[in-house]
């Protein structure tokens, strides 16, 4: 688990989120309404977005990705990656984010643990 990605509002519009992606290392990144996790929102929507000149919101372009707890079994964090999430929020019992799983993520700490 790293660090959350700054996160974007949901009332952004698609502009605003490609300006955040721009500067960010992250494919995809979390969605809050009033600081609560609402849902992901990833960089290949954003680009498709953009290219087919859409004037359009955050909100209508994340995904409902299921969040895990702190505490989470690994294996929920496999099966929504699984599932096609492209992270996985840890979030706490308020809906805040406090952690990010992607791919790369469990990949280095399996790498890290086996050497």
């Amino acid at each position: 688990m790293v660090a959350p990605p700054q996160p974007v509002t949901a009332d952004e519009s698609v502009a605003e989120a490609a300006r955040r992606f721009a500067s960010s290392s992250h494919t995809h990144l979390p969605v809050v309404v009033d600081g609560t996790y609402v849902g992901t929102l990833a960089s290949l929507d954003v680009m498709d977005a953009l290219a087919a000149g859409e004037q359009t919101r955050v909100r209508d372009l994340m995904t409902a990705a299921e969040p895990v707890a702190p505490d989470a079994p690994l294996s929920d964090v496999l099966h929504e990656l699984d599932q096609g999430a492209g992270a996985v929020p840890v979030v706490g019992t308020d809906r805040t984010i406090t952690g990010w799983i992607r791919h790369r993520d469990l990949i280095g700490a399996l790498t890290h643990r086996e050497t």
